[in-house]
């Protein structure tokens, strides 16, 4: 599935300033990336009144396409997968860490970096 970058503007009920927020989405389309966008920002503020929402697809859309292919799923803007018998120490030192039998990294470009070097 493509990755989209979601944005949205909104105002709050106390604050009518401009907010802010945006988030990698990966969905089917552009529509069900806004759908999930809008989700994600419900959590961060229930109350909030969308003054200007977009959805573009993302250039590394393709790397995170080969991540979640293999098996790196995408959790609080981290990238995670448990730890495979041939993955090289190296390779995650340098693109992740690992934490409780998991690697986990920052971008789709560290784990496709971490995955080439365990082929």
């Amino acid at each position: 599935m493509p990755a989209y970058q979601v944005k949205f503007a909104y105002l709050t009920k106390y604050k009518q300033t401009r907010h802010l927020f945006h988030q990698l989405v990966i969905a089917e389309d552009e529509a069900s990336a806004l759908v999930r966008g809008r989700q994600m920002m419900s959590k961060r503020s229930s109350n909030a009144r969308i003054v200007h929402e977009s959805c573009v697809l993302r250039a590394d859309s393709t790397e995170v396409e080969s991540a979640t292919a293999q098996g790196w799923t995408l959790n609080d803007s981290w990238w995670s997968r448990p730890i495979k018998p041939d993955d090289d120490l190296a390779a995650i030192a340098k693109h992740g860490f690992t934490h409780r039998n998991h690697i986990h990294a920052k971008s789709a470009m560290d784990c496709v970096a971490i995955d080439k070097r365990a082929a």
